[in-house]
């Protein structure tokens, strides 16, 4: 299959956008849509992963976030902001879980995959996986919400 990227404002390479449908064929010899347990666990994830987010068939769930930054002044890999992408990584992981996808790493940051006409920039996030019925070890998720001791309220 032929590498789909494109170059964003910080010179990192980030897939375009896909559908399952581009990186998918689910339908058996009579046109009819195989059943996802047939599928291969990446096949899996990427029929799980938000639509629009699939990029690849490499056992990421992947989630974009669209952030307005119409004069263009964020950088989003200067250190400052890494407050902002913690949000969004712990998000991306809770999205996997909701959608079946045991995290078993930490969720990345991958970079701009585009800046849209009205100056939004969509980010895209990724976690390696595994789907949750395929998980052999389902205790050893990454953790999905960090916790600071200090900003406990309960007893």
């Amino acid at each position: 299959m032929p590498k789909n990227t494109s170059k964003d404002t910080t010179n990192v390479e980030v897939p375009v956008k896909l559908t399952v449908h581009d990186l998918l064929d689910r339908s058996d010899e009579r046109g009819r849509m195989k059943p996802e347990h047939m599928l291969t666990p990446e096949e899996q994830i990427a029929v799980r992963t938000e639509p629009g987010a699939v990029t690849a068939l490499d056992g990421k769930y992947r989630r974009v976030f669209v952030v307005n930054n119409k004069h263009g002044e964020i950088d989003w890999n200067d250190p400052s902001i890494d407050s902002f992408h913690v949000a969004n990584k712990t998000q991306t992981m809770q999205a996997a879980l909701m959608h079946g996808v045991h995290p078993k790493a930490e969720a990345v940051f991958e970079g701009v995959r585009e800046t849209t006409h009205d100056g939004n920039d969509v980010l895209v996030y990724a976690v390696e996986g595994v789907p949750a019925a395929l998980d052999e070890t389902p205790d050893d998720l990454s953790l999905v919400v960090p916790r600071d001791p200090d900003l406990d309220i309960l007893p």
